[in-house]
């Protein structure tokens, strides 16, 4: 399921930004976002079941809770529609 957004994910991102905030704005975004989700993960998927009932049913609504966040996020943007300025500049 990853891997269908993640693909997918650099020509949305260079359509809707110019280069400079490309280069910039979105390894920062990538690289701190990788420590925020990713890092903090692993430790709400092992606290999940031990807070719920113990069975893995919590931990499988919150993967499938940020998919939905990740569909609804991604069937929300606007289309045809550039962060960039007629000339080309952000």
């Amino acid at each position: 399921m990853h891997a269908w957004f993640y693909g997918a994910r650099g020509t949305l991102f260079a359509a809707l930004f110019a280069t400079p905030v490309r280069c910039t704005g979105m390894s920062f975004v990538h690289q701190v976002s990788g420590i925020f989700a990713s890092g903090i993960t692993p430790l709400i998927m092992t606290a999940l079941p031990a807070l719920g009932s113990g069975g893995p049913w919590s931990a499988c609504g919150y993967l499938a809770s940020t998919g939905l966040v990740s569909v609804w996020a991604t069937a929300g943007r606007p289309t045809g529609i550039s962060m960039c300025r007629p000339d080309g500049r952000p």
